[in-house]
């Protein structure tokens, strides 16, 4: 009987999305004693996150990642979104133990001003302390605070900083973007111009509530900033991952409001299935009485901890991070597109190299680009690679056949009355064939080559 009723029952590790063990969890806190099903649910969902944040640390210290850096996941999204709170819930699974308080959370007093509004780092997941860690690049994520609820031209320029790491280390992003609202770019670039190099973000983390209406206009901003349009720039594409927090005031998961609000989040995103999370987060509606602090509660931890188990989210791709020296000289050297800025020093002062402004032909043809989509770019790149080499080889090869020797030798062929005996022979010999055609079949297996390319390298 008991089996059977597991099988249905919400307390079953496949149905702790509603949350029901979680309450009966922290009610029962402080007993020590067996607590029944709802202890055995969790468990198996407590070794189910252990086996889970295994197969990360085996993922980050393979062979294949061993020589990588911590990877730098900045974590995007209007105020309320449950960011900061994601961000401690992030720590709490990693730790295993407790819940902490590393990315602040909450408002001051009654008002709407969040707590906070400062950028912030927590590395290897907020757990750096641990020694068990100590040889694992978990990644280090970053707290974009502020209220981030604007999407206009400026909002995009200033995340255009964020990513390319030209904001330090506890500033304050809202003054950031009122500077950018009072200047040109060409001023913005020349302020902000100091790249620090452990700012420079790897991935991008947008997190909005799944209560609450998707803001399409910011996404907007984040994506185009993320996703560079310079054909040169294709493969310094930032991942863009998304989170939907709150999931446990989502009444009816399968009600087509909730439906809309997560594909319409994923399409403006342009996220696959992948890079998708839909949880909850430690916070004071779950656990008002704060017993989060001496017991952790897995049905939290383990969707958070499998989301880190993707490569791609947790691991440097190889054309991202080059060995040794040159991969050192890339991420040393590496600017905002159309900035000449300088790598900080330990001054942490701002030079403010003036960089050159993009013209406004040159925006429209990004925003074509852009609209275009990848496997359009793709295509339309391919094609372009082919008329460069076919036009390459025909200035190579065919241009010159089409003279010295073998058009003399046409020329007396036509004529007739040949006397010279090589001439006579050449012209009975079979005409050569063409170079153009070989010509044309590299130029093709070029842009064949160009597009599965771009293609694999695109894929997640």
């Amino acid at each position: 009987m008991t089996s059977q009723a597991d099988s249905s029952s919400p307390t079953t590790p496949e149905g702790m999305s509603d949350f029901t063990v979680l309450h009966r969890d922290f009610e029962r806190f402080d007993e020590d004693d067996d607590v029944g099903p709802d202890g055995a649910a969790v468990a198996r969902l407590a070794k189910k996150r252990g086996e889970a944040i295994a197969r990360v640390c085996r993922i980050l210290t393979d062979d294949r990642s061993r020589s990588r850096r911590p990877l730098r996941i900045v974590f995007l999204g209007k105020h309320g979104s449950g960011k900061s709170s994601f961000i401690n819930s992030v720590g709490a699974a990693f730790s295993e133990e407790a819940w902490h308080e590393h990315a602040y959370t909450g408002y001051h007093g009654g008002s709407a001003t969040p707590i906070t509004i400062f950028t912030q780092r927590f590395e290897k997941c907020c757990n750096g302390t641990l020694e068990r860690y100590q040889n694992v690049p978990l990644p280090t994520l970053i707290d974009v605070a502020g209220k981030m609820d604007i999407g206009d031209d400026k909002m995009e320029e200033l995340l255009r900083l964020i990513f390319y790491g030209h904001i330090e280390e506890d500033s304050a992003i809202m003054k950031a973007y009122e500077f950018c609202e009072r200047h040109t770019r060409d001023e913005i670039r020349a302020e902000y111009g100091t790249a620090y190099p452990e700012m420079k973000v790897d991935r991008v983390v947008f997190v909005a509530s799944a209560d609450d209406k998707i803001p399409e206009k910011l996404i907007g901003c984040v994506v185009r900033a993320a996703r560079p349009l310079h054909f040169t720039d294709v493969k310094r594409s930032i991942p863009v991952f998304g989170v939907l927090t709150k999931k446990d005031k989502v009444s009816d998961p399968n009600s087509s409001e909730f439906k809309e609000r997560k594909e319409t989040f994923m399409r403006a995103l342009g996220l696959h299935a992948n890079r998708f999370l839909c949880c909850s987060n430690y916070c004071d509606d779950i656990d008002p009485e704060g017993k989060r602090t001496k017991r952790l509660n897995p049905s939290i931890d383990v969707p958070i901890v499998e989301f880190f188990e993707q490569r791609v989210f947790v691991v440097a791709e190889f054309f991202e991070q080059v060995c040794d020296s040159a991969q050192k000289v890339i991420q040393d050297k590496e600017e905002l597109p159309g900035a000449k800025g300088q790598k900080a020093e330990k001054t942490r002062g701002r030079p403010g190299a003036v960089p050159e402004g993009q013209g406004e032909l040159v925006t429209q043809i990004q925003t074509v680009w852009r609209d275009l989509g990848p496997m359009v770019q793709a295509l339309v790149a391919s094609v372009f690679v082919g008329v460069v080499v076919w036009m390459a080889l025909y200035l190579l090869l065919v241009l010159p056949a089409s003279g010295g020797f073998e058009s003399t030798v046409r020329e007396q062929c036509d004529k007739g009355n040949i006397k010279d005996r090589v001439i006579l022979d050449a012209c009975r010999a079979p005409p050569p064939t063409s170079p153009v055609w070989g010509t044309t079949f590299i130029a093709f297996s070029a842009a064949v080559g160009c597009l599965i390319y771009m293609i694999l390298g695109r894929r997640p």
